[in-house]
């Protein structure tokens, strides 16, 4: 028979021992992590993204729930997520969803965003650690928080680590496109400064970050402040959650959230 002689079916003339690639991919995962031999980082629950990339070869997971309540009725979101993976040291390709969001009386999707992110600069001095990221985001959700058309964000994101335990950054960024209005451009600004233990795998964040403008109501800035804790029980899992508030009448009165991240 053929699987005697060490094929993996009938018919199939391919060797049991010839893997294709995505088998190769997962039976080499102990050998990846072992190149890897750091904690992982996100690019949540911070509005700020993280300034790096996932190793290469390397797949993230980053899943979370919101809750805001602000002006108008409470929304919940979920599955939010973020899927990431690393092309090479410095090259990370990715997918973003801002979930399905859930209130009294309505339902909408957020629309997904692909895109890349690429590690632009290391530490130097005052060169901050850098990362551009760019998405678009697809005609792929409803109700009124879908673009419904395809939009670019592009995001520059930087920091700087002051020590082993605090590090400062922010991003700057704009997305070209909102629900309503295809040709307006929301940009955005944030600051955050984090706080890691000597062991690595706890991080406490304060960030502030403002909105300047929407489909809504051009011209207006809407300013948050934001606190979260991260806890990293092993160097490829994470737990997180965050909490926040909006600082005038524009932004959401409360915010909050959680979130589970494997990294494979």
């Amino acid at each position: 028979m053929l699987m005697a002689a060490g094929y993996c079916g009938l018919g199939m003339a391919t060797p049991c021992s010839a893997q294709t690639p995505i088998f190769d991919w997962l039976a080499n995962h102990d050998q990846r992590a072992a190149d890897n031999d750091t904690y992982l980082q996100t690019d949540g629950p911070s509005f700020t993204r993280a300034n790096s990339t996932v190793p290469q070869n390397m797949l993230q997971l980053e899943t979370r729930y919101s809750y805001a309540n602000g002006n108008g009725p409470a929304v919940n979101s979920f599955p939010q997520f973020d899927l990431r993976y690393g092309l090479t040291s410095r090259l990370e390709v990715r997918a973003e969803w801002g979930g399905v969001n859930t209130g009294p009386g309505f339902r909408s999707a957020s629309s997904l965003e692909v895109g890349f992110k690429y590690l632009t600069s290391y530490q130097n001095g005052w060169v901050p650690q850098s990362a551009l990221m760019v998405e678009l985001f697809t005609p792929t959700g409803y109700g009124p928080d879908a673009i419904g058309t395809v939009a670019p964000e592009i995001d520059y994101i930087y920091g700087w680590a002051l020590n082993k335990t605090w590090s400062i950054g922010g991003s700057t960024g704009a997305i070209i496109g909102q629900p309503g209005n295809s040709g307006a451009t929301q940009y955005y600004q944030s600051a955050k400064l984090d706080w890691t233990s000597a062991e690595q795998n706890v991080t406490a964040f304060a960030e502030a970050f403002s909105f300047f403008g929407s489909s809504s109501s051009q011209g207006t800035v809407q300013p948050n402040i934001d606190t979260g804790l991260l806890w990293r029980p092993t160097k490829n899992s994470q737990l997180d959650w965050r909490v926040g508030m909006g600082l005038n009448h524009d932004t959401l009165a409360f915010f909050t959230g959680g979130g589970v991240t494997f990294r494979y």
